[in-house]
């Protein structure tokens, strides 16, 4: 009779345990953002523009002062002219001391290219200056693309003494855009 009653009592005691609850201490949760209402949306990587000169001769540079243009395009998509009428760009960057409303080279250290500077202009060719708001364009329903151009120039001393470093180089900015 007791070996009846002692695996009654065991799997009782055991299923107890099984079920037994354990709470532990808890945290803060903290949700934030921002509702904004934009007039278009960038396609996927699109806020990273990359234009490529490859190689330029500097007899070239030497002869029209500047390189060929590189046409870049900031594509949109998903826009809408209900929330806003029109969109602007604004690029921003470190501006060339020798060569106003051109962006310096990033310093490249020995072996890299000096006495030259971006310049960038509208689809147009209006001169695109630092810091400044370019010309608005009409928002139109769907997909939207904004072309500009880039070229090299040689700065006005380096093309006078035909002083020109040769090697890689590279620079860099940002742009904005706005919605009016």
């Amino acid at each position: 009779m007791t070996y009846r009653i002692l695996p009654v009592l065991l799997s009782l005691f055991l299923s107890g345990a099984v079920n037994a609850e354990t709470k532990l201490v808890g945290g803060d949760m903290h949700f934030h953002g921002t509702v904004m209402a934009l007039a278009c949306s960038l396609p996927p990587n699109a806020d990273k523009i990359e234009v490529d000169f490859g190689q330029i001769a500097a007899k070239d540079l030497y002869l029209s002062g500047r390189s060929q243009p590189q046409a870049f395009t900031i594509p949109l998509r998903d826009c809408n002219p209900d929330v806003f009428a029109t969109i602007s760009v604004t690029f921003n960057g470190t501006e060339d001391a020798n060569l106003p409303d051109h962006l310096a080279l990033n310093s490249g250290g020995p072996g890299s290219a000096s006495g030259v500077a971006i310049g960038l202009s509208e689809e147009n060719g209006a001169a695109i200056h630092p810091g400044a708001v370019l010309s608005r364009q009409a928002i139109t329903e769907g997909p939207m693309a904004l072309h500009f151009l880039s070229w090299v120039e040689v700065e006005p001393d380096a093309l006078k003494n035909q002083s020109i470093e040769f090697g890689p180089f590279s620079a860099s900015g940002t742009w904005t855009l706005n919605y009016q």
